[in-house]
């Protein structure tokens, strides 16, 4: 069996990116505080200020969420053109105190009507895993096949993603 997708340390530009929603936020919490400062309204500069901890703090969770993630999938180490094999895709979580949520999976290996799996909720030092059946189309040696994770948690301000395209073989 092949395995191993390692997710702990994701490459250069996995850090959470803002979205068009984040954006949105981001520009009315400055809005707020400009606008509370210019006109004297301290509830306005308050409400401004407590938009940009928030901000701050989903920026902190989107940083912790995909940490820590361990992906495997196990497959056979040979298979025949146009046969059915199954294919294992486990998640496991190797944080002990912060559970992971709303993660996306894009595997390449799966068929097209699965390629895009979604984990709602994935416990501290545990695991999920599922199975499913696809072929390969023709003889030949896959050279690769890649897999990405992205999560838009929480409130969808921010969208962490990381590619892996490493697949260890056993001997």
């Amino acid at each position: 069996m092949a395995k191993g997708f390692d997710m702990r340390r994701g490459p250069k530009g996995s850090r959470p990116v803002l979205t068009t929603r984040g954006g949105g936020l981001l520009g009315t919490c400055i809005a707020c505080v400009l606008a509370g400062s210019i006109f004297g309204e301290r509830a306005l500069v308050h409400v401004g200020i407590f938009g940009l901890l928030l901000i701050f703090l989903a920026w902190l969770a989107a940083n912790l969420n995909l940490s820590g993630l361990r992906i495997e999938r196990e497959l056979p180490a040979h298979v025949f053109a146009k046969e059915d094999f199954p294919i294992v895709l486990r998640v496991t979580n190797d944080k002990a105190r912060m559970d992971s949520f709303a993660i996306n999976l894009e595997d390449s290996m799966l068929p097209f009507s699965n390629r895009g799996l979604s984990a709602r909720w994935v416990r501290s030092l545990g695991s999920s895993e599922l199975e499913f059946s696809t072929r390969v189309p023709r003889r030949g040696v896959l050279k690769r096949s890649s897999l990405i994770i992205d999560s838009t948690y929480p409130f969808g301000l921010f969208r962490t993603r990381k590619k892996s395209c490493l697949l260890y073989t056993s001997p």
